[in-house]
């Protein structure tokens, strides 16, 4: 895999409508260390104070992954792809494709929770030439 996906990432900014919707806070992934084209992911969230989790595997794809649900969620799965991916400053930009479930989204994701003002512009840079800049929401 050409992208260093494993540990912690905090999801900073989204148009995500499950995160955009303001009852799920403090979202974040955690994704484990790829073991024959597959690893784990958790994506850890707040809700009312308590703490929930809903975790998958990613099958390595040529274009990007396919996560598939654990447990009931063992029916969903979804594609998703890395648009950018910023080593030096640990973070990346994701797209979601659309599933029967979710409209497709986008989240820009890092390995702190915060991240500078020169980085961040760079970043909306990307999203305009994306042209989701403006339905980006910073996440809390």
């Amino acid at each position: 895999m050409k992208y260093d996906l494993t540990g912690k990432w905090y999801v900073i900014y989204s148009n995500f409508p499950m995160w955009i919707k303001g009852d799920k806070k403090n979202p974040f992934f955690y994704y484990g260390k790829p073991v024959n084209g597959k690893f784990s992911d958790t994506v850890e969230y707040y809700r009312h104070g308590k703490r929930k989790t809903i975790e998958g595997t990613d099958v390595i794809t040529d274009n990007g992954f396919i996560w598939r649900g654990k447990g009931l969620l063992k029916i969903i799965k979804s594609r998703w792809e890395i648009l950018d991916y910023y080593p030096e400053h640990k973070i990346a930009i994701i797209h979601f494709h659309k599933t029967f479930f979710t409209p497709q989204g986008f989240d820009v994701i890092s390995r702190k929770k915060e991240i500078n003002l020169q980085i961040e512009k760079e970043i909306f840079t990307r999203l305009e030439c994306l042209g989701i800049k403006n339905k980006m929401v910073k996440i809390q």
